[in-house]
């Protein structure tokens, strides 16, 4: 008994931590402009078969200031899913230290894009997919992809 009230009082201790003014107030960084990019698709290791309509990239996407509903930044434009669906906080991108996650998702097929540190104007990277139904086991098809910085005035 002795030992469940412990980690009950250690449970509890984080859960007020995790509760304080100061928790709630940390600082978020937010870009301080959107930048665009013109994206460039490799060839993927494998067909996408009747899914590929699903994860059709944008040619030229806009990574924009506001934030997204789950976390991170609001993506412009969504993939034009053959069934549009729309996903909660989808799609967004952040970032991690040197490197930019991007995802799109109608709830049922993923496309993640993550690039590396940028080289002048570009960035390379890989975008994968995923599917709620799995189809692919575990060689989930992934392409080279570069993003080359461009005026946001070309995104629609």
């Amino acid at each position: 008994m002795a030992r469940r009230f412990g980690w009950a009082v250690w449970f509890g201790a984080g859960v007020l931590l995790a509760r304080t003014p100061a928790a709630q107030s940390a600082p978020v960084s937010t870009p301080a402009v959107p930048q665009c990019y013109r994206l460039t698709v490799g060839e993927w290791s494998r067909s996408l078969g009747a899914n590929a309509p699903y994860h059709a990239l944008p040619a030229v996407i806009r990574l924009d200031t506001a934030r997204a509903e789950r976390g991170g930044w609001l993506v412009v434009p969504d993939i034009a899913f053959p069934r549009p669906n729309r996903f909660p906080g989808a799609p967004r991108w952040i970032q991690q230290a040197d490197s930019i996650e991007i995802m799109w998702s109608n709830g049922y097929q993923v496309t993640t894009v993550r690039l590396g540190a940028p080289n002048g104007n570009e960035l390379r990277g890989m975008a994968t997919v995923g599917s709620d139904a799995n189809e692919f086991g575990l060689d989930v098809p992934h392409a080279p992809i570069v993003a080359r910085e461009v005026s946001c005035l070309q995104v629609p």
